[in-house]
Order: C-alpha cells, then sequence, then structure tokens
C-alpha cells in the first residue's frame, strides 16, 4: 500500500516541474519579446544604428543618379540601308509640386520656373 502513495508523490512532484518549465520559459519568452522590442524601439526613434544615420543612409539609396548605357544594333532594310540607328538621348524632368521637400524640409521642386527653364 506504500506504492500508490508513492506514485501519487512522484506524479505531483512531475506536475510542479511541468509547472515551473512553462512558468520559465514564458518568463524567457516575455523578456526576450522586451528587450527585441525596447530595441526596436530605439532605433525607431533614434534612426541611429552603430553610429550611422538611418536617414541620410535611405536618401543616399534612393536620391542617386546613374547613366545605363544601352547597347544595341543597327537595323538595316532588304538593300542594306540602316533604318534605324542607336543614338544618344538625354532625359530632363522637373518636379514642380511644392509638397516635395526632403528630410531636412529643404524644398526639392523648382523654385523659379524661367530660370530653369533657360539653363
Amino acid at each position: 500500500m506504500k506504492e500508490p502513495s508513492n506514485r501519487s508523490d512522484n506524479n505531483l512532484k512531475a506536475r510542479q516541474n511541468r509547472k515551473l518549465v512553462g512558468i520559465s520559459l514564458l518568463l524567457i519568452f516575455f523578456v526576450v519579446f522586451f528587450v527585441l522590442s525596447l530595441r526596436l524601439m530605439v532605433i525607431a526613434v533614434g534612426k541611429n544604428v552603430k553610429h550611422v544615420n538611418l536617414n541620410e543612409r535611405a536618401e543616399k539609396l534612393y536620391n542617386q543618379t546613374r547613366t545605363l548605357k544601352a547597347k544595341r544594333g543597327t537595323i538595316y532594310d532588304a538593300h542594306g540601308n540602316p533604318i534605324a540607328e542607336d543614338t544618344s538621348t538625354y532625359s530632363i524632368y522637373a518636379v514642380l509640386d511644392k509638397n516635395q521637400r526632403g528630410l531636412d524640409d529643404k524644398p526639392m521642386y523648382v523654385k523659379d520656373k524661367a530660370r530653369t527653364s533657360r539653363s
């Protein structure tokens, strides 16, 4: 008769151990979640990571100018005369919307339209 009592004690201890492990894992999860949330908040508010300004990096990334040289061939007609040849073309655009401003509130639109059109 001693054995059923010992078995119920083991069950009780096992249940308590499972409960303790579950609570410990839950606490570890919340601590990790809190630390990661705090780090994300610091990055979002401070906009700096390892002494790198994220605003400046984003502006460099999205505001860059590149010239892509297209390589095309000449198209000839049945007599060997060229009917389409590769030529250089240039594109220019001007922003006229006064709502266009940079991150530092600097205007990114044309202020003097007459002077810009003469250039």
